[in-house]
């Protein structure tokens, strides 16, 4: 392993101007880094330790512009379009990816002048390949991924390493389901294991005078209904696609997935476990419903659980609790089968920046041991990270970084391909048609796979002989 003292030479020979005959570090920094960053709570933190720590020791300047998730896709296409210097670094999300490489708008890493540099402080088998690969190296399938298939994709074209680690976790509240009766032998509130478990827990609380028994996000802006539903559909032994031959048709409509959606959408028009506006949800209502005491339990993402803590913003201190998520059990084996929604983002140089071997030193920086540690030392950040020497560190940070970290290698995402933003747009459409009660399930999957098929069939992007 390198030292820190070589990696401060790497970082100060990019930085520090020596003056004539003094060799003292310039009073203005050498670059000025801006990166187009997602406004998850760890971004704040990031910032604080980077003019506390890497700007000092550097003389860079790094400013992170926060964004929200819509606004980073749209910004960042926006300066692959005009081949943008505005920004030297992107934290993107990683459904992304397929679409940013294909428009050839990021630095790729596995080159001499990063990760191959024998001065690289920093090494892609770092990072917990469950997360990695995903993350950083494109192309990749990801049936084979997900199914733990790591090795085939060693020599794959790496372009970003991972900012943030996560999937959706269960959280409920501890308090209403121990005063409900549903409690293991220790007398703990036990959540539920399956989703049929999860309704009638969601069932039982609602008529216990909690307004609702669980929430979900079903807007169809964004791939907020996605979230919620694909888990189910995973777990339920149904598919999105057939990423090999590229075909919808037959997959998103197969039987499974129908009764799969069926039993999502009778949480809203049979059980009425959610509320009916729930219909227009994202996080940010998810997330005023579980702090303002409204809403009991549900998939929701780790990241969350901080601000449930904060008593500036929340009437449920200290009441919430975290497990893996329900998933469905196998009649002929016993076994549950459960699938949780992977939400990952990667940090990666922008192809058209002016300071690509100052981003360069600050990515080493930021993807450290010692930088990564003090992220997770902060608890505002609600930050899990991917470094594999951390694995047990960040699992003992907080019970939600637990649940995440157990739950990775049960996580699938979406289509990681040029066409996802439409691929995305139909699924949501038909799939709030269903949830608000306007179409049938099997309509709205039906209609969904012949719209996905023709984008699949007209892409330019589309493999020979798929």
């Amino acid at each position: 392993m390198r030292t820190r003292k070589a990696f401060f030479a790497l970082a100060l020979g990019i930085a520090v101007v020596v003056a004539a005959g003094c060799g003292r570090r310039a009073q203005q920094p050498q670059a000025h880094l801006r990166i187009l960053a997602l406004n998850w709570p760890q971004a704040p933190v990031e910032q604080r330790l980077a003019d506390e720590i890497f700007t000092p020791r550097t003389g860079i300047k790094v400013t992170l512009e926060m964004n929200t998730y819509d606004n980073v896709e749209v910004k960042m296409k926006q300066v692959i379009n005009s081949r943008s210097s505005d920004y030297d670094i992107v934290h993107y999300d990683s459904q992304w990816l397929g679409q940013f490489v294909a428009a050839n708008g990021l630095e790729r890493l596995d080159t001499p002048d990063y990760l191959d540099s024998p001065d690289a402080e920093i090494s892609f088998d770092d990072f917990l390949p469950e997360y990695a690969v995903v993350m950083g190296k494109y192309p990749t399938d990801a049936s084979e991924v997900f199914a733990g298939r790591f090795d085939r994709y060693r020599d794959t074209p790496i372009y970003g390493l991972p900012w943030a680690t996560g999937c959706q976790i269960m959280f409920y509240r501890a308090d209403l389901l121990k005063q409900a009766g549903f409690v293991d032998e220790q007398g703990n509130a036990k959540p539920p294991e399956t989703w049929p478990e999860f309704v009638s827990i969601a069932k039982a609380l609602t008529k216990r005078g909690v307004r609702y028994g669980a929430w979900t996000h079903a807007g169809r802006q964004g791939d907020y209904i996605t979230q919620d539903f694909f888990p189910i559909m995973w777990a339920n032994g149904g598919d999105l696609w057939d990423s090999k031959a590229w075909r919808a048709q037959g997959v998103i409509n197969s039987p499974q997935n129908v009764e799969a959606l069926q039993f999502y959408c009778d949480w809203n028009l049979k059980h009425h476990i959610v509320p009916a506006e729930s219909a227009n949800w994202g996080n940010e209502e998810v997330f005023n419903a579980c702090a303002q005491d409204q809403a009991a339990m549900g998939q929701f993402w780790a990241t969350f659980g901080a601000a449930l803590e904060d008593h500036d913003r929340s009437k449920v201190v200290g009441k919430m609790a975290y497990a893996v998520v329900p998933g469905f059990r196998d009649g002929r084996t016993g076994k549950i089968r459960r699938a949780a929604m992977y939400g990952c983002q990667a940090t990666a140089i922008t192809a058209f920046s002016k300071h690509k071997q100052a981003a360069w030193a600050y990515i080493q920086w930021l993807m450290s041991r010692e930088t990564q540690k003090a992220i997770l030392d902060d608890p505002t950040s609600a930050f899990v990270s991917a470094r594999e020497d951390l694995l047990e560190y960040t699992k003992s940070r907080n019970p939600r970084n637990r649940a995440a970290l157990e739950s990775g290698f049960l996580a699938h995402d979406f289509w990681n391909n040029p066409e996802y933003s439409k691929l995305l747009d139909i699924v949501q459409r038909e799939l709030n048609l269903a949830f608000i009660g306007q179409k049938t399930p099997k309509r709205a999957l039906d209609d969904a796979a012949r719209d996905l098929q023709q984008v699949l069939d007209a892409s330019p992007f589309r493999p020979k002989g798929a």
